[in-house]
């Protein structure tokens, strides 16, 4: 399939939404934040019970919501899902920022975690029994909204639905066991996503965006986008080259440095923790720890 050249573009008067997957009272729901932080429910002006389900029918669709959303009552009785609740893959890109004399390496280096190694938003994470070395990974992360092979950096917009924060939580001995990290970064309820899409056409440029991970409320990592070395746009073009991309796919752009494996002692995350992953103009995805 080829590229699709398309581009978003916010329509005057359209309302400041953020979209978000959930169930309210055990049922499931899509719900939209308005800029005051408010939650409303959208599934009615949607269509679909899912944020996944509606990028899968065409996320054009968004300026049609209205700014008198019904909001939701009693916000207690929300329990947030993964934005994209089952996505397709979930791609990760490892050493992106520079950090301690890191170049950019010639290629992007990936791997892959299963959609049972994410939580939502303000749910537990679950640290393991087997394992004291819960490290935490604040990230952006974009979900494809249009597929295609064989990209181009130049045309990736026009297949990004929109962005939201990703914690990409790491059990690091598990991680070093062989020479893929893959043990590590995908057991059960260890990372999350959320707490909303913030669609393209409504998302700042990627230049002005921030990245910050607090452990505690304490900033452990900050960073801006632009210092990653391969941006969305590259990753697309990269990965639509061995594979077709597909609409929900979740790409996790990378970590800045401060992760706590790296500080000096060592800092890993135990039960009771709190951490909050926050980019400046898409959200701020918060949870905390409890042991297995």
């Amino acid at each position: 399939m080829g590229t699709d050249e398309v581009k978003h573009t916010a329509k005057k008067g359209q309302p400041d939404l953020r979209l978000a997957s959930a169930t309210v009272n055990g049922t499931a729901e899509v719900l939209a934040e308005d800029k005051t932080g408010r939650w409303h429910y959208a599934t009615d002006a949607v269509g679909f019970s899912d944020v996944g389900a509606f990028l899968g029918a065409g996320f054009e669709r968004m300026p049609r919501l209205a700014r008198n959303l019904p909001p939701v009552e009693d916000e207690a009785a929300i329990q947030f899902l993964p934005v994209i609740p089952d996505p397709p893959r979930i791609f990760c890109v490892g050493y992106n920022y520079p950090s301690d004399g890191l170049v950019k390496p010639e290629h992007p280096t990936l791997f892959l975690r299963t959609s049972h190694s994410i939580t939502g938003h303000l749910r537990d994470l679950v640290k393991p029994t087997v394992s004291e070395q819960f490290d935490w990974e604040g990230e952006l992360a974009f979900v494809i909204g249009r597929r295609g092979r064989h990209i181009s950096a130049e045309n990736a917009e026009s297949h990004i639905a929109g962005y939201t924060c990703f914690l990409d939580g790491t059990i690091r001995d598990f991680a070093k066991h062989g020479t893929q990290a893959t043990a590590g970064k995908n057991f059960d309820r260890t990372g999350a996503l959320g707490p909303a899409l913030t669609l393209i056409d409504r998302a700042p440029p990627l230049d002005s965006m921030q990245l910050e991970t607090r452990v505690n409320h304490r900033i452990v990592q900050s960073a801006g986008i632009s210092t990653m070395f391969f941006p969305p746009g590259e990753l697309i073009a990269y990965l639509s080259q061995f594979t077709e991309m597909l609409v929900g796919d979740v790409v996790a752009t990378g970590t800045p440095p401060g992760i706590g494996i790296k500080r000096d002692p060592p800092q890993f995350l135990m039960d009771g923790d709190t951490v909050e992953i926050s980019v400046s103009g898409i959200g701020t995805l918060s949870n905390t720890v409890r042991s297995e």
